[in-house]
């Protein structure tokens, strides 16, 4: 091994190996190095191994000196190995030089350029080590290699790309953003709607434990008199007290359960005809339709949907039961219609009624689950059927035609395999 103004010198079979051992080179350095290799002009160009050991910069002045060791004159192929990024820009710049005229490699260890030169001694075809593998580093580094050389048009090329990448990762950040504040808001307006949940339920539910509890207590003390007649008729009376306020309980704990499953995916699909689930409906209203003279005008074919059975019919019970509930008129007419899709994929159906219709300050409200009508009832009925047709991309619309519309449209269910096929 041998000490020289740069570093230490020291020869491996057919290579010649340089150790750089200061972190910075001056001209004074390369100078006397420039004469070190003078005196060896006698021997042919060699492949060179120049390992940058500890390297951090070259004086400026300095470059020029470094770029004239580096020519055919004394070399045949050089490997450079590289301990840093730093390194790398720099072995990158000196590669781009087009007064060097040998094939220069940037590797990252002593064992891979020693591979590199006597590949390229043996004559095998082998790309250089350490060229731009799309990496932002290999990226500046090719670009040192444009500037070092002199190509401007890849300058401009590389700059083209960085705008366009910068220009891409903004609309990415925008998006990100947006759906950020987009889920946001969502879970603002979820938020909002489980605390009026709960605070509907909470207070619904209240009234009838209360009467629960005072009939409980009520009866305990009619257990304790004489059974007289008065006694055993305030006694029954209780128990019919006790018995209404455990129904109303269980239908508001029922409509809650309903109301959380409604907006769950099916898992038993099959093609539903939806004139079918009409004519049910209608049926199991048969009472109602009959006692109060209610004319229901049907279209002859509503056409089918592929979906849960079940679900379809929670949508059409609850839009046609409010139609005949709720209809005000002397002569009350309910109609179920199909509309025209306008050639979408999306069904559009109407049910209408002929009453005084939705009051407008109840317009925005009709969805909301266990919202207070006129008469200070409490349903979830329209909030189940909203939640039913957002899993099926759809919706419902309430309006004031004549008397109460709603428009509902729903589409095919296309997000999971059906576990049944058939009609029903």
């Amino acid at each position: 091994m041998i000490e020289t103004s740069v570093g230490e010198i020291w020869g491996e079979p057919g290579i010649v190996c340089v150790r750089i051992t200061h972190e910075r080179l001056t001209v004074p350095m390369l100078k006397a190095l420039i004469d070190f290799v003078r005196e060896a002009e006698a021997f042919e160009p060699v492949p060179v191994l120049l390992d940058l050991g500890v390297l951090e910069c070259i004086d400026k002045d300095a470059r020029e000196f470094a770029s004239a060791i580096l020519t055919p004159r004394w070399n045949k192929e050089i490997a450079c190995v590289c301990h840093n990024p730093v390194q790398r820009v720099i072995a990158s710049f000196f590669r781009g030089l087009n007064k060097i005229m040998v094939p220069i490699a940037i590797t990252v260890s002593i064992e891979d350029a020693v591979a590199w030169l006597r590949r390229i001694e043996s004559g095998e075809e082998g790309p250089a080590a350490g060229e731009p593998a799309g990496d932002p580093l290999e990226k500046v580094m090719d670009a040192i290699c444009a500037m070092a050389a002199g190509d401007f048009g890849r300058l401009l090329e590389h700059r083209r790309r960085a705008e366009d990448e910068l220009v891409a990762l903004n609309d990415r950040l925008i998006a990100i953003i947006s759906e950020r504040e987009r889920i946001a808001d969502e879970l603002q307006m979820i938020n909002t709607e489980l605390e009026g949940f709960a605070h509907t339920v909470t207070h619904d539910l209240k009234a009838p434990l209360a009467a629960i509890g005072a009939a409980s207590h009520m009866l305990l003390h009619l257990m304790e008199l004489p059974q007289t007649p008065d006694v055993k008729s305030d006694t029954r009376e209780v128990l019919e007290i006790l018995l209404r306020n455990v129904d109303e309980a269980d239908v508001l704990v029922e409509d809650t359960l309903e109301l959380a499953e409604a907006g769950q995916a099916p898992n038993i699909l099959c093609t539903v005809e939806v004139s079918g689930i009409v004519d049910r409906v209608l049926e199991e209203r048969a009472l109602d339709i009959v006692t109060r003279q209610v004319k229901t005008m049907v279209d002859d074919n509503l056409g089918a949907v592929f979906a849960n059975p079940t679900q379809i019919y929670q949508v059409f019970s609850n839009v046609i039961g409010n139609a005949i509930t709720h209809n005000d008129s002397p002569a009350p007419v309910v109609e179920v219609r199909r509309l025209d899709n306008g050639g979408h994929e999306a069904k559009r159906y109407v049910v209408k009624d002929n009453g005084s219709g939705i009051a407008p300050d109840q317009l925005g409200n009709i969805f909301k689950p266990f919202r207070k009508g006129p008469g200070g009832a409490t349903g979830v009925g329209l909030s189940i059927v909203s939640r039913i047709l957002e899993v099926y991309g759809g919706d419902i619309v309430a309006s004031n035609d004549g008397g109460a519309r709603f428009d509902i449209t729903l589409r095919d269910f296309e997000h999971a395999e059906p576990l049944r096929t058939g009609l029903v």
